[in-house]
C-alpha cells in the first residue's frame, strides 16, 4: 500500500515537472523545453494530458497525440471513449488500431470483442466494424 502511494506522489510529482517545464517552453518560446515538457506530460499522466490538451484555446495536437500513444498503451477502450467524446479522429484511429491488434492477438475475451464492435456501432465507426468483422476472432464467436 505504501508503495502504491509513493508510485502514485512520484507520477504526480513528475506530471507537475513537466507541466511546469511545458509552460515555460511555451512562454518564452524554447521549442526543446516546450517539447520535453510535452513529451513528459503526456507519458507521466497521459489521460490528463490529452484532456488539456483539447481544453486549450489553442488546442495542442502535437500534446493530443503523444497524451493518446501513451494512453493507449494502457487503457485503448477508455482512450477510445475519450477520444470520441471529444471527437478526436486520430486519436480514435491510434485507439481503434490498439484494440484491432489486441483482437488479433487474442488478448480480448469473445465478450469483450463483442463489446468493442458495440463500441465502433454507437461511434459509427464503419471501418473499424468492418476491420474487426474481418478477424478470424470475430468470425470464431459468430459460428
Amino acid at each position: 500500500m505504501a508503495a502504491e502511494f509513493q508510485g502514485k506522489e512520484l507520477e504526480s510529482r513528475h506530471a507537475d515537472i513537466f507541466g511546469t517545464l511545458y509552460d515555460i517552453g511555451k512562454k518564452f518560446k524554447d521549442d526543446e523545453l516546450h517539447q520535453l515538457g510535452r513529451e513528459g506530460k503526456a507519458k507521466a499522466d497521459p489521460s490528463w494530458a490529452f484532456l488539456a490538451a483539447n481544453a486549450r484555446d489553442d488546442k495542442d495536437e502535437e500534446l493530443m497525440r503523444l497524451s493518446v500513444l501513451e494512453w493507449v498503451k494502457r487503457d485503448p477502450k477508455r482512450t477510445y471513449d475519450a477520444s470520441q467524446s471529444v471527437n478526436y479522429a486520430l486519436g480514435m484511429e491510434i485507439a481503434r488500431n490498439a484494440l484491432l491488434e489486441g483482437i488479433k492477438s487474442n488478448a480480448y475475451s469473445g465478450g469483450s470483442v463483442l463489446l468493442i464492435l458495440e463500441k465502433f456501432r454507437r461511434a459509427n465507426d464503419r471501418e473499424g466494424i468492418s476491420q474487426l468483422m474481418e478477424t478470424e476472432q470475430y468470425k470464431g464467436i459468430k459460428q
